[in-house]
């Protein structure tokens, strides 16, 4: 993987976007790109960033297209977190 790429990279975001981004631990276009490839990630996004979804979309776009291929492909790839209950650890063993 390369090195993080700052979001101002993304061609047409706002100071604002990005300010709301980081108040979400969004720092970087890696970031972004592999939270839109998680389930409802791009609607979350649209809401972070306070614009619809097809404009969401559009930025995500723009931030892919800054990503090496196979930085891109591997981020764009939804992760499995189906074991993992919120994705942080894996959850407790239920009591027998």
């Amino acid at each position: 993987m390369s090195d993080e790429i700052p979001l101002k990279r993304i061609p047409g975001i706002t100071h604002d976007q990005i300010h709301r981004l980081s108040g979400h631990w969004i720092t970087s276009v890696q970031q972004l790109v592999g939270i839109a490839s998680t389930t409802n990630g791009v609607g979350s996004l649209a809401q972070i960033l306070a614009l619809d979804e097809h404009a969401a979309r559009e930025m995500i776009e723009q931030a892919r297209g800054l990503l090496d291929p196979d930085e891109r492909i591997h981020l764009s790839s939804p992760a499995d977190t189906s074991r993992y209950g919120l994705g942080a650890a894996q959850p407790p063993k239920p009591d027998d």
